[in-house]
């Protein structure tokens, strides 16, 4: 090419140049592994380590279940009741369920008749159903057919002053039907009167030309 011979340029060691350039980073490679791991510390734990390491994980498990049930937020399964109910019978400890509502043995035995455990408003519904004869039908379906934090807010708590569920969705309904008026007053608050806009923006913006039209841009 151009009168130069290619082949001059070429070493013709360069084959064996470059495997010996290979076998030395294999090399570094290798001792760079054999140091990492010699750096890497090697634990040795006894049985009784591992017992109490695998106790105290599911102990935090169960911990984890029970702040879960407790909140009312969320819904109460029967997976996480019968894990803690095995996680209590193999370890011993006390069950802690026993002071919540909801989870005594009969709302157990009900859970399990309708494949889901019931809710502390459900069972408020039913005692109140079979208590109380002169509950509305269509009250009581109502509130069944709602979601678990609906039934919650209305089930009755100690103190609020209510007799049953049915009493206290009447005070909230003539409750709806007092601030009704005070609504159609267009009023944000107590003591705030919300005066509406008549003049619309779309309207009135831009300025006026001497034939009366409005130029927005």
């Amino acid at each position: 090419m151009d009168g130069h011979n290619i082949h001059d340029n070429i070493d013709p060691d360069i084959h064996e140049r470059l495997m010996e350039l290979e076998a030395e980073e294999d090399a570094r490679l290798q001792e760079m592994e054999i140091e990492a791991s010699r750096k890497r510390p090697c634990y040795e734990l006894s049985d009784s380590t591992v017992e109490a390491v695998r106790f105290i994980r599911d102990k935090i498990k169960v911990i984890r279940m029970e702040r879960a049930m407790k909140n009312p937020a969320l819904r109460r399964t029967r997976k996480q009741s019968v894990a803690i109910e095995k996680f209590n019978n193999r370890t011993g400890s006390q069950d802690t369920r026993s002071a919540t509502p909801g989870y005594s043995s009969e709302g157990t035995t009900k859970g399990t008749r309708r494949g889901r455990s019931l809710s502390a408003a459900q069972e408020a519904v039913m005692r109140d159903r079979s208590s109380s004869s002169h509950v509305s039908t269509k009250a009581t379906r109502g509130i069944s057919c709602r979601s678990a934090s609906r039934e919650r807010s209305l089930s009755v708590s100690r103190g609020e002053g209510y007799k049953d569920v049915s009493e206290k969705l009447r005070a909230v309904k003539l409750s709806k039907v007092v601030a009704r008026p005070r609504n159609r007053l267009a009023k944000k608050g107590e003591g705030d009167r919300h005066i509406p806009n008549l003049r619309p923006k779309h309207l009135f913006t831009g300025k006026v030309k001497s034939n009366g039209g409005r130029d927005r841009r």
